[in-house]
């Protein structure tokens, strides 16, 4: 057997071995029907040079295929962006996103690079393009990933979800905007009724879901990971005050972190 593999199939393997359905993806496309004429191959891709391989010290390097294919860039305080994250650990595609501190608030380069608003989260594709806002995020994550599904594709289960995340998402806004009016306006400047009013919409949204805690069948969706980030954001930026009076809801966010350890994981830190 040759030591050079040919440049037709080993262009098909890699591209093949870049996909999720790797190994299948190359025995079905090379159409051999002895898996014993494909590992070989592959083990010589991954171990053999190429004959148009660059010498050693060219700059150009074989790929690596456990390399991060994706960047994330968000804040570890960001509750958008904890959702995100906590999406990347349940659908095994830590290895393939690598996050990225970036600062929102004072005006980040990169991520007024990758969305024009600079608001955080925004994931960068393998192919330079990004995607932008949790919620688009989330979705494109969980077509991607293996796991459970967290957004139903269809049915009165979809629109459940993204109803439970929609409200999930409402508290994160308006907690962040008491969190904003707090740090940019100055004291003598600030509207209390205003304050009052996010404060009216957040004890409203706490209370219902008090009233109805969300239950899941098998594993939580992206609908309740919404909840749990703002809950979790709550805890972080305004001192856990939504606990006292919420009693089932405190036991849903337990039983919610036992269930997801990407949850504890994504905590920031005080």
């Amino acid at each position: 057997r040759s030591n050079v593999v040919s440049s037709r199939r080993r262009r098909t393997i890699l591209q093949c071995l870049s996909s999720d359905s790797a190994f299948a993806g190359a025995v079905y496309r090379l159409k051999a029907v002895n898996a014993t004429r494909v590992f070989p191959m592959i083990r010589d891709i991954l171990s053999v040079p190429h004959k148009n391989d660059a010498p050693s010290g060219s700059g150009n390097r074989r790929p690596n295929f456990r390399e991060a294919t994706m960047k994330l860039l968000s804040s570890p305080a960001s509750p958008f962006g904890r959702k995100v994250k906590m999406t990347i650990a349940i659908k095994n595609l830590t290895d393939q996103v690598e996050a990225i501190q970036v600062d929102a608030t004072k005006g980040d380069t990169s991520l007024n690079s990758a969305n024009p608003l600079g608001r955080i989260p925004a994931l960068v594709l393998g192919n330079g393009d990004t995607i932008h806002d949790s919620h688009v995020i989330c979705e494109y994550l969980d077509t991607v990933g293996s796991g459970p599904i967290l957004v139903p594709r269809s049915g009165p289960e979809r629109w459940r979800t993204l109803t439970l995340g929609s409200l999930g998402d409402g508290l994160i806004e308006q907690a962040l905007l008491q969190v904003y009016e707090g740090r940019f306006r100055p004291e003598n400047m600030r509207v209390e009724a205003w304050i009052a009013r996010l404060q009216t919409k957040i004890d409203r949204s706490l209370d219902y879901l008090e009233a109805t805690p969300p239950d899941w069948k098998d594993h939580p969706d992206y609908g309740h990971l919404t909840v749990a980030a703002a809950l979790g954001y709550m805890d972080f930026r305004h001192a856990g005050r939504w606990r006292t009076g919420h009693p089932r809801l405190v036991a849903w966010l337990d039983r919610f972190s036992a269930a997801v350890p990407s949850f504890k994981a994504t905590t920031p830190a005080v």
